[in-house]
């Protein structure tokens, strides 16, 4: 079981704290990327007939509210928040240890924020996640940008 490490975009010497990192042995079902799960979160794997959909969410129920997730296939969601009022913007930060196009969309009740990705014309990836804390939301901001 290796231990991933992730950068800042500075050409400093910022090295994460990986000492809160949730290492497992890695088992024959196990997806198809790497991940720095946070303590106390769970992947969930959603097979559909062309995608598959894994979602990262808290083992404690009561957090609902906190959730990230990655999805393959070759029709992700690219619709706008479901909330009648939002504000977004878009910026650039890392994804799958490339720089990537972010959206993030800020409502009432939650702020999401998400990447897409298209490797050909049938795959295609997409990543979010989202919270009502912007304190979990960092986490799990961090948690999302770790995938290779």
């Amino acid at each position: 079981v290796g231990l991933l490490i992730s950068c800042g975009n500075d050409a400093g010497n910022n090295v994460q704290d990986t000492s809160h990192i949730d290492t497992k042995p890695v088992t024959q079902d196990a997806p198809p990327f790497e991940i720095e799960l946070l303590p106390g979160y769970k992947i969930n794997k959603q097979q559909g007939a062309d995608f598959v959909v894994y979602y990262f969410q808290a083992e404690d129920t009561s957090q609902s509210d906190n959730e990230g997730g990655i999805y393959f296939g070759s029709a992700p969601d690219t619709s706008s928040p479901r909330a009648q009022a939002f504000t977004k913007r878009e910026f650039r930060d890392v994804f799958m240890g490339d720089t990537a196009n972010w959206r993030e969309f800020t409502t009432e009740t939650y702020v999401q924020r998400e990447v897409y990705l298209e490797l050909s014309a049938t795959e295609k990836i997409h990543s979010w996640c989202y919270s009502n804390d912007s304190l979990k939301l960092e986490q799990l901001f961090e948690m999302i940008k770790s995938i290779k």
